[in-house]
Formats: C-alpha cells, sequence, structure tokens
C-alpha cells in the first residue's frame, strides 16, 4: 500500500514537472513568435522608408540631415545583432525621424498634394499601426511567461530548468523624442 502511495506521489510530481515545463516553453515560444512579428512589421516598413525618402527629396534638396538620420535609424532597426530592446529604440528614434521628415513634406504643398506620396504615408501609418500592435503582443507575452516563472509553484519549476524573468521593451523616455518636430527655414 505504501508503495503505491509513493508510485502516485512521483507519478503526480512527474506530471506537474512535465506540464509545468511545456508551460514554459510554450510561453517562451510565444515569446518568440511575437518578436519575430515585431521584425517582420520593421523590415517591411524598413522597405517603405526609401521610397518615401526618394518622393521628399524631390520636393526638399536641403534637408540632407533628415535622410541621413532616416538611413541610419534604418540601418539600426535592420541590425539583427541587437537586441530586442535595442532595435525597439532604434526603432522609436527612427519613428521620431519620419515624424520630422513629414514636418518637411507639410512644407511643401505640391508634395502634399503628389498621390504617391499620399499613399506611402498612408502606407507608413498603417504599418505603424501594425508595428504598436506587435509590440503590444510582445509585451503580453512576456507577461504571460514571466507570471509563470515567478508565480508559486510553477516558479520551482522555472528555476530547476533555469528560466528567468524577461524584460518588456522599453520607451523612450528623452523628453525630445516625444516632442513634436519643428521645421525652421
Amino acid at each position: 500500500m505504501v508503495w503505491i502511495i509513493l508510485i502516485a506521489i512521483v507519478a503526480i510530481i512527474g506530471i506537474y514537472l512535465w506540464t509545468s515545463y511545456n508551460k514554459l516553453q510554450r510561453a517562451n515560444n510565444g515569446i518568440d513568435t511575437a518578436e519575430k512579428q515585431i521584425d517582420i512589421q520593421l523590415k517591411y516598413r524598413a522597405d517603405l522608408i526609401p521610397n518615401v525618402v526618394e518622393t521628399v527629396k524631390g520636393y526638399a534638396k536641403h534637408e540632407q540631415e533628415t535622410f541621413t538620420k532616416l538611413t541610419e535609424m534604418r540601418s539600426k532597426v535592420g541590425n539583427s545583432n541587437l537586441d530586442m530592446n535595442e532595435r525597439s529604440k532604434a526603432d522609436q528614434q527612427m519613428s521620431h525621424t519620419l515624424g520630422n521628415l513629414f514636418a518637411v513634406a507639410e512644407n511643401y504643398p505640391e508634395l502634399k498634394a503628389n498621390t504617391n506620396f499620399l499613399n506611402l504615408q498612408e502606407q507608413l501609418t498603417t504599418i505603424e499601426n501594425k508595428v504598436a500592435a506587435a509590440r503590444q503582443m510582445y509585451n503580453k507575452h512576456i507577461l504571460a511567461y514571466n507570471n509563470i516563472v515567478t508565480v508559486f509553484p510553477s516558479n520551482l519549476v522555472a528555476k530547476m530548468f533555469n528560466f528567468t524573468v524577461k524584460q518588456n521593451l522599453e520607451v523612450i523616455t528623452d523628453e525630445t523624442q516625444r516632442e513634436a518636430p519643428q521645421v525652421k527655414f
């Protein structure tokens, strides 16, 4: 009788370890998938940017500094060697620079009426919304994963298999990034 109870206890513990480990793995896979979705949206946006820049360049040749910054930010965002937070910071800086680019465009009525520019601007607005949604999904997966890693008793299994808490994407706290772009001629 004692052996049956011991076998039952060992089986319950084994099943719990197995299911907890699988839950941690699924949560971790969800984070990886959400990160890839952010990458996909950022790549799509990065592919659109040269078209926007070329369209605006035709009207605003003297805005070279904005174009240079945008090209630099595009390179940083596309750098897969950076971790997700570093790419996110570069992406937020690129969004700010895009805001500067659109502020430049406001000073060119012919450009504002150009259908190619309007189409590109609409595509960038759409992709910005998709990037924001992908970031939210990523942070949602991080929250679910971190809850499993930190809540008892699953935290015991997480420690056994070296699962650690992961960081949410950070938002730029630099106040200059939050200000509306100003263009002076």
